[in-house]
């Protein structure tokens, strides 16, 4: 599994053809704003980071969109086989 993170608003919707269906997605920053965006991609996980979320006074509007913490999110990138970082 690869784990695509982004950091800034807009950056998912101009790499959204490099995501592969086993991947996992990571919004971080401002690019929580996107996660609506996340609903039309085929990957297998989508998370956010739950701070960055509560912190721009946002919900999500999906169930299939996970929050995690900074320790989650440490476990999730020693798990992946390769991080990428976006912005």
């Amino acid at each position: 599994m690869i784990l695509h993170q982004f950091n800034q608003s807009g950056v998912l919707d101009r790499h959204r053809q490099y995501l592969e269906a086993g991947d996992a997605i990571l919004l971080i920053e401002n690019a929580v704003f996107d996660h609506a965006l996340l609903d039309e991609l085929e990957v297998a996980e989508m998370y956010v980071l739950a701070t960055d979320l509560e912190r721009r006074g946002l919900m999500l509007k999906s169930q299939a969109i996970r929050k995690i913490s900074v320790t989650e999110w440490v476990a999730l990138a020693a798990r992946a086989q390769q991080c990428i970082s976006w912005s």
